[in-house]
């Protein structure tokens, strides 16, 4: 190397080893040189540093692609657990609607046994008490024959003077109490003696009417208009028949003055004494102060 530099500083060539040579075009052409190879130096590097750029890049990349990745594998990895939870939670939900069906139906089946242990218990409770109510009705009409057969052996028909209702009523309820006749029979027992205008009256009541004797007997009392003004005039107006005895005529005015007092709801002598002057007061009114 010294002597190359030697021969070039003697302007020789060192290549043809002594041709002189021009030192300003050998150091321009050594330049030239040196700077091609820094050129070829810089252009490498920078196609190192490129390349470099480049693995970054690359690896830069190659990061992202890796967290994406692992991105997808965590939400793959929780649509999976997401999924397993709704299988789970839907395992879940129809094991209990199962139970909440065999539950209701449970309850079903028990709502079921008890109502028909209920219907056993009512068709048994029906059973007996219309075992017992058909008992009841034999014995009871038993007991009304028994009733109706002492009656007819005192008892006559309805009269057909309407006036001697009251006195034939009150002659039935003496029968009824000497008898001892329950209260509930007595409307039953009396219908075969009525006439037969009061029977077809007794058949247009209703029922609650018609099995109750003292409202019975008033439904009868009202259809023959049998007032306390008509007991009065039938009263002052009677006359005895030539077939009658005193005893009868007397019988039959005690009746119709005994009901007049009735219908005023006379109980005491002050009371009749009250009535007596009230009908007197009224026979001095004329007939248009009485309306």
């Amino acid at each position: 190397m010294n002597k190359y530099a030697d021969l070039l500083a003697q302007g020789l060539d060192p290549a043809t080893g002594g041709r002189p040579v021009d030192p300003e075009l050998e150091k321009a052409r050594m330049a030239h040189k040196i700077e091609m190879e820094k050129q070829k130096y810089e252009l490498r590097e920078k196609e190192l540093n490129a390349e470099k750029e480049r693995t970054e890049v690359e690896r830069q990349k190659l990061e992202v692609e890796r967290q994406e990745l692992e991105m997808r594998e965590k939400q793959l990895a929780s649509e999976a657990e997401q999924r397993e939870l709704q299988k789970a939670e839907l395992i879940m939900q129809e094991r209990l609607e199962r139970e909440k069906m065999a539950q209701l139906e449970r309850l079903k089946e028990q709502k079921l046994a008890i109502e028909r242990d209920k219907l056993q218990r009512e068709t048994s409770l029906k059973s007996a008490e219309l075992e017992i109510k058909e008992k009841a009705q034999k014995d009871e009409m038993k007991v009304i024959k028994r009733y109706g057969d002492a009656l007819s052996q005192v008892l006559s028909p309805q009269p057909d003077d309407v006036t001697d209702l009251p006195s034939y009523f009150r002659g039935v309820e003496e029968q009824f109490k000497q008898l001892k006749i329950p209260t509930k029979y007595r409307a039953r027992l009396v219908y075969r003696y009525l006439s037969a205008r009061a029977r077809t009256l007794c058949n247009r009541l209703e029922p609650e009417v018609r099995e109750d004797y003292e409202r019975m007997k008033g439904a009868i009392m009202k259809e023959y208009g049998l007032t306390a003004k008509c007991f009065l005039d039938k009263f002052n107006h009677l006359k005895k028949s030539t077939n009658d005895r005193y005893i009868l005529f007397s019988s039959k005015l005690r009746g119709l003055l005994l009901q007049y007092l009735h219908e005023h709801k006379v109980t005491n002598f002050d009371d009749i004494v009250s009535l007596i002057v009230s009908d007197r007061i009224k026979s001095s009114l004329t007939d248009q102060c009485l309306k």
